[in-house]
């Protein structure tokens, strides 16, 4: 737990900074706070807050997991946010090996073997999938697929997106690397929850005030 409890002490560091150092411009963001257990993240449309939960749920089970505490499946707005969520994963898990799930689904215009996908499904690598949560910006992170992935299944429907969670090597991929799976695949792990940090009142006792 003193992992988790340095990085979440680093990133709360370097957004208190932020607002402290903006407080005096014309984008004052005040003060924003994420749930406990939580880890705040810098997203161009603000911060944002993540947790990872150690879990065997499919991607649809997970998704509901995450909407009881009033957050989503949390996407990815880079490659920064995909290396915290594996470390925050593989400490929630206790090093375990499976997939981590993450918000983000294939676009239902690219169902399918890849061989039928239409042209607007290519590069598979960024052009089969979305992003979920609704507050990222860009698709960046779809670069992190494993090569040769994602590959549209083998007879199967694979239209959710599991992030290896392992400290060494997984089915054969590397760690923090993207696989397009089945949504009720049960060789998850653990998923991921986000949602946007909150904003509450200045405490002017800071240093910012």
């Amino acid at each position: 737990m003193l992992f988790v409890s340095l990085i979440t002490l680093f990133y709360s560091t370097q957004v208190f900074a932020s607002y402290c150092k903006m407080e005096d411009t014309l984008f004052s963001v005040g003060n924003y706070t994420c749930p406990d257990n939580y880890t705040m993240v810098t997203r161009i449309k603000g911060f944002y807050c993540l947790k990872v939960v150690a879990s065997t749920l499919n991607q649809t089970q997970s998704e509901q997991s995450c909407m009881l505490e009033n957050s989503t499946l949390a996407s990815f707005e880079n490659i920064d946010e995909v290396n915290l969520v594996l470390e925050l994963s593989l400490v929630a898990t206790n090093n375990a090996n499976g997939y981590c799930w993450i918000g983000a689904t294939r676009l239902a215009a690219c169902h399918g073997p890849i061989s039928d996908f239409n042209a607007g499904c290519l590069p598979v690598e960024t052009n089969t999938f979305r992003w979920t949560d609704g507050f990222v910006t860009g698709t960046d992170a779809f670069s992190n697929f494993y090569p040769g992935q994602p590959d549209g299944g083998s007879g199967v429907a694979q239209n959710c997106i599991g992030m290896i969670s392992t400290s060494s090597s997984w089915i054969g991929m590397t760690p923090g690397s993207f696989d397009d799976t089945q949504c009720g695949s049960t060789l998850a792990s653990s998923h991921v929850c986000g949602q946007p940090a909150q904003q509450v009142a200045l405490n002017c006792s800071s240093s910012c005030c």
